[in-house]
């Protein structure tokens, strides 16, 4: 009897050692990989952090982009503006001082035409003197 008692109790002793040494490497192990997830976690969460400073970084970038951009179109259409008012002034120009040119040809036809005139009336004058 008692030593039969003994062998089952020295039984499920050995049972439970086993059973207590299965568990407790198996908590080894979730603790092992608890702290591998915990690490990769703290990795993953700096990763983030610092995709968040690009990502502000980069916007800022992308507004000083757009302001650069509207800044540019501005003084392009303004430095068009001013093209296009300088062509057609210098075609209004160019039209004046053909009309310009245009008189003074004339006008020295007209000198000339007249010297000729005068060359006859002083002919005829100095004639009549005779």
């Amino acid at each position: 009897g008692v030593q039969t008692i003994q062998r089952k109790a020295d039984q499920e002793q050995a049972a439970l050692r086993q059973e207590t040494a299965r568990l407790m490497e198996e908590l080894r192990t979730t603790a092992a990989i608890q702290s591998e997830l915990e690490s990769e976690l703290s990795t993953a969460q700096q990763a983030r952090h610092s995709l968040e400073e690009q990502l502000s970084s980069l916007n800022q970038q992308l507004e000083q982009a757009q302001n650069a951009y509207a800044q540019s179109a501005q003084e392009f259409a303004t430095m068009s503006a001013r093209l296009d008012e300088l062509e057609y002034g210098s075609e209004a120009k160019a039209t004046a001082e053909e009309l310009v040119r245009t008189e003074i040809s004339t006008l020295r036809g007209r000198i000339v035409e007249l010297e000729r005139e005068l060359g006859e009336v002083k002919w005829l004058r100095d004639y009549a003197r005779q």
